[in-house]
């Protein structure tokens, strides 16, 4: 994904979320679940919201919010809907 645009299409949809580099905050690597709400307004962060993170091997954590940079997703995939 390049473009402002492409994830605009994300709006909406349920994603899997693999970064770059650990979530700060939750130490984590990836979202196994996450409903998108939209982007920023300056387009470089997508706002997530019933967001489920792997904390550890088994065990995970649900987050009703969280904003992550767009320039930290290493692969998004869209899950079925």
């Amino acid at each position: 994904m390049e473009k402002v645009g492409d994830y605009l299409n994300l709006v909406g949809k349920k994603v899997k979320l693999v970064f770059k580099e650990k979530d700060s905050a939750l130490n984590t690597k990836a979202f196994l679940k996450a409903d998108v709400a939209g982007l920023s307004e300056t387009g470089t962060h997508l706002l997530l919201k019933n967001v489920k993170a792997r904390k550890y091997i088994f065990f995970s954590t649900q987050i009703k919010k969280r904003i992550v940079p767009i320039n930290n997703i290493a692969i998004i995939q869209i899950l079925g809907e």
